[in-house]
């Protein structure tokens, strides 16, 4: 756990600025989107009834990465250092962009992701070169040295597995970007999932990139619930499935304390995004559609069919991230092999009682359907 407890004000007062640094920038990006037709235009299966602005991904982007390199500036300035060296971490600085260290990859890999995101906003790309430009993205960031640690060893295989994951959660945040707040509220758990975790496995450098995200994200959610002044767009959702990328592979999951880490955490932080995407492609592919056209069956959209409106349905995705989350932070206390398999289990019967709920209130609703 963390031996400088002045960290945690350290922590807060970098979440409070980039969440300060995040709402101005919302703000700004809304007054460009609206002056340069950045909009998003109501369509088929849109939400929407009036043209939107989309640059939030730009927004949070902007915060997030200025916010940062104040941070490590900061951080890394000889005052600042021997001045607090009994109450942070005197390497901090270091640790966040010193040399060697892999964060201009990141940034630059970021602003291709962002782009790409933006052009399909723009123009809308065809499937499959987005799906190409993710790989790419992917690829780099692996040239980069960013890899899954648990399969360092193997290779290009290890790589192969690395560049799957990264892609899989690039479509999975951008797929739950359906309903307002959908998508940057479960990135917001997440951070916070990620933050406690990086407490227990002593990388305070995580804690502040989260800290830093997490105060990003909440200077732009305002603007983006009921009536939304604008949308994440697929700048913004790609962005943020790239940042969970990010921290996935850049966190530690052993640990120094006797406590055995398990690389299953990232699959419990993100269970309701990769739940959505693996549930709207098989009923996608059940009933003959292409896995990458879009519709109004995400896991949001199930729940407002089922009854709720659509503010409770985000809410309830918030509940089960959460839940998914402390799975999360459960697992890093556990000591054994069947304390791991007992946790693995309870987040998949979490998920599974979910799909059964979903399922027969869709087969009672068709049902009732035929009756008229």
């Amino acid at each position: 756990m963390n031996e400088y407890p002045f960290l945690t004000w350290v922590y807060f007062g970098f979440f409070a600025l980039a969440a300060v640094t995040g709402f101005f920038c919302t703000a700004i990006s809304i007054r460009f989107a609206r002056r340069y037709k950045f909009l998003d235009y109501p369509g088929p299966i849109k939400l929407h009834g009036r043209p939107t602005p989309y640059l939030g991904g730009v927004a949070i982007f902007a915060s997030f990465w200025s916010v940062l390199w104040l941070v490590s500036t900061l951080l890394q300035s000889p005052p600042v250092r021997s001045g607090l060296s009994r109450f942070i971490p005197p390497d901090l600085g270091i640790q966040l962009t010193g040399a060697g260290s892999l964060w201009p990859g990141i940034l630059g890999c970021g602003a291709l992701i962002l782009l790409l995101g933006l052009i399909d906003d723009r123009w809308v790309l065809k499937y499959y070169l987005k799906f190409i430009g993710q790989v790419v993205v992917a690829v780099l960031m692996v040239r980069c040295g960013l890899h899954i640690q648990f399969f360092s060893g193997l290779g290009l295989l290890g790589d192969g597995i690395t560049v799957f994951w990264i892609v899989l959660l690039l479509n999975a945040f951008n797929f739950i970007d359906s309903v307002n707040g959908h998508c940057s509220g479960v990135v917001l758990i997440a951070c916070g999932t990620y933050f406690i975790v990086s407490q227990f496995v002593d990388q305070p450098a995580i804690g502040i990139v989260m800290a830093v995200l997490a105060g990003s994200i909440v200077g732009f959610m305002p603007f983006n619930f009921h009536h939304a002044r604008t949308f994440l767009g697929d700048n913004g959702s790609l962005f943020l499935g790239y940042m969970m990328a990010i921290v996935s592979l850049l966190s530690s999951y052993k640990s120094i304390q006797p406590v055995m880490m398990t690389p299953a955490v990232p699959l419990f932080v993100f269970g309701v995004p990769i739940y959505d995407l693996m549930s709207v492609v098989c009923v996608r592919l059940y009933r003959g559609m292409a896995p990458w056209r879009g519709d109004r069956n995400h896991f949001a959209h199930r729940l407002v069919r089922m009854g709720m409106k659509g503010h409770d349905a985000v809410f309830f995705s918030y509940i089960v991230a959460m839940a998914t989350g402390l799975i999360a932070i459960l697992s890093t206390q556990i000591t054994s092999m069947r304390g791991h398999a007992i946790t693995f289990l309870l987040y998949l019967l979490i998920l599974m009682i979910i799909a059964i709920l979903e399922y027969h209130s869709v087969v009672l609703k068709d049902s009732g359907d035929e009756k008229r």
